[in-house]
């Protein structure tokens, strides 16, 4: 009888405790949330620890909905219940939809509520139960914060699957808490902690390998522009995330570094070109996350590849330079890019390889301009490098510019008609102003295999420039010396050379002219214009072979009007050769001296 009334006793205490267990459940579910969480079935069974809430709704202190979802199905051993800490074992979420809104300065509390932790996350009433929970899966998850977006619009986050796992939280003080979780999301393994940090709450995250469209495909938010446009337009990539977020005064401020492999992504540029690279990195400092605003320390692209039309490749370029460098309340520190590669398409295209490319923000003023060193590669043995300064907003560009063998070919637009492989040393300026662009340039050049389509034809082995002047488009030209070798060309060639100055000299070495009309041909040319610095006058050498015997020529030219006041017109040479062409064999060495008037 004894064992039979202690056994009896046994089992009220174990219903006792059950249905004890039950209305102590029941009772924290209701207050987790200042608004009380509802559900249309709550069933729990203390003996296998099984907890099911069907139909749960979640409301903040206003009667807001913080939360809904389709089903919670959990594990809880009664006497955690009763523990300082509320521990939960397995628990999974169908469908849940959480609700927060920015105008509140993303209120930690309704957060708490919506992932079911309610004041143990983020609490603001003495007394409040740390958390451990051993496993948190989500599925069919969605997430929506009201006015996050631009111009108030909502962001969302669609179709998630999550599993947590090992959160815990600690007690920081009175009103906050802290907390640490790791989460299987997005094909890999995501580590997040948070804690209080002045006025606002920072959280760190971290992984490796994130799936970075399908995160991306799940945020909506309205249309954004600069760089974060660039970031929503990426298909293809796998990230690897070292950022801590502020949340505070109603702003994500993010600082650290996002770095994705294997990318492609969609510019937001005319066209909407893809740019390709096998490394993308982007590290950021106080950068708002809706806004779009902040500072940007570094960008760095490895191996990228993009491909543009040639009709529309500088509006591409310009708006691309534009939306990294002159986004107002976007500073970006530094840009790098290593053996990139740009191919424009079309007729005249080119492929432009092996692009190294170093910018970087001078500090200490307001409009201090970016320093830019430059590399590039066009096919085998041509390259161009440029050193200099670039102003902010990327309207001006004066550098040190070195060329080597560059084909001119697929510039014919702006070589009109001639076509040789340029070599360059110098300095060259452009500004853009008002849809116009102005480009000026000094140094040396040299031009190899030069070819010419205007009539009569000309071709030269080479022609060496010394460039005193260039400006662009006015084709306003002064050269202090030039020295053209083993030119071939007809007579008609001659009324289309440039019309350009010469403050020095000009040589011809080793020319062929050949016959034409009345004209005889003319054999191994030699010719010196030297300048004597009067007047505009210069002293001309001239001697060739013809068919029939030598033509030799000395005498002194002279340019009046505003040509003297720059130099002797290159024309003379043409003026020089045509008259030699058309003199009797039997000519004096010495033709008189004549007068060029332009």
């Amino acid at each position: 009888m004894k064992a039979v009334i202690a056994a009896l006793a046994v089992a009220a205490a174990v219903l006792g405790l059950a249905g004890g267990s039950t209305l102590l459940l029941e009772r924290r579910l209701v207050g987790l949330t200042p608004g009380g969480v509802e559900a249309d079935v709550i069933s729990y069974n203390p003996f296998s620890g099984r907890l099911l809430l069907a139909n749960l709704r979640a409301r903040d202190g206003a009667g807001r909905e913080v939360l809904r979802a389709d089903s919670v199905l959990a594990t809880a051993s009664p006497l955690g219940l009763l523990g300082s800490t509320l521990s939960l074992g397995r628990v999974r979420v169908v469908a849940p939809h959480l609700t927060l809104r920015a105008d509140a300065g993303f209120d930690l509390d309704d957060l708490a509520a919506g992932l079911g932790a309610a004041h143990a996350f983020f609490g603001r009433r003495r007394g409040v139960l740390p958390l451990s929970l051993d496993d948190l899966l989500v599925v069919g998850g969605s997430v929506t914060i009201d006015g996050a977006g631009e111009d108030g619009l909502p962001l969302r986050v669609r179709d998630l699957d999550v599993r947590l796992s090992r959160l815990t939280t600690a007690r920081a003080d009175d009103q906050d808490m802290a907390f640490a979780v790791e989460m299987a999301v997005y094909g890999t393994l995501v580590y997040i902690t948070g804690q209080p940090r002045g006025g606002g709450y920072a959280v760190h995250v971290r992984a490796r390998g994130l799936d970075a469209p399908a995160l991306l495909r799940d945020f909506s938010s309205a249309t954004v522009e600069g760089p974060a446009a660039a970031v929503a337009g990426i298909e293809r990539g796998r990230a690897d995330v070292d950022v801590d977020v502020l949340l505070a005064a109603g702003h994500a401020l993010a600082s650290g570094y996002v770095k994705l492999a294997d990318a492609v992504a969609t510019l937001p540029v005319p066209g909407a070109p893809r740019l390709r690279s096998t490394v993308a990195s982007i590290a950021v400092d106080g950068f708002d996350l809706a806004a779009g605003t902040g500072r940007i320390t570094r960008i760095d692209l490895s191996e990228p590849s993009l491909s543009l039309p040639v009709a529309s490749a500088h509006r591409a370029l310009v708006a691309l330079a534009e939306s990294v460098g002159g986004r107002p309340g976007l500073l970006v520190r530094r840009v790098a890019i290593t053996d990139g590669a740009l191919t424009l398409q079309g007729e005249g295209g080119v492929r432009l390889e092996r692009l190294q490319l170093a910018a970087q923000m001078l500090e200490r003023r307001a409009d201090a301009p970016w320093s830019v060193s430059a590399r590039v590669a066009l096919g085998a043995d041509a390259e161009v490098s440029v050193d200099g300064l670039v102003t902010r907003d990327l309207r001006s560009v004066d550098a040190i510019t070195h060329l080597q063998r560059v084909p001119l070919a697929p510039w014919r637009a702006l070589a009109g008609g001639w076509d040789a492989r340029v070599s360059f040393d110098g300095r060259v300026r452009v500004v853009a102003s008002e849809g116009e662009t102005l480009a000026t340039a000094v140094g040396q050049a040299q031009l190899d295999e030069v070819t010419a389509s205007s009539a009569g034809g000309f071709s030269a082995e080479r022609i060496a420039l010394t460039i005193k002047r260039l400006r662009w488009p006015m084709r306003d030209v002064v050269f202090d010396r030039v020295v053209v070798t083993r030119p071939a060309f007809g007579p008609a060639a001659l009324a289309t050379w440039p019309a350009s100055m010469v403050t020095n000299g000009v040589s011809v070495v080793d020319g062929e002219m050949r016959a034409e009309g009345a004209g005889r041909a003319l054999h191994r040319v030699d010719l010196d214009l030297a300048a004597d610095g009067v007047g505009g006058s210069a002293r001309l050498k001239l001697s060739a072979a013809t068919d029939s015997g030598r033509v030799d020529v000395e005498r002194v030219v002279s340019a009046t009007g505003a040509a003297a006041m720059a130099g002797v017109p290159l024309n003379l040479l043409a003026a020089a050769l045509d008259e030699a062409a058309r003199t009797p064999a039997d000519t004096p060495s010495a033709l008189p001296s004549a007068v060029f008037q332009p």
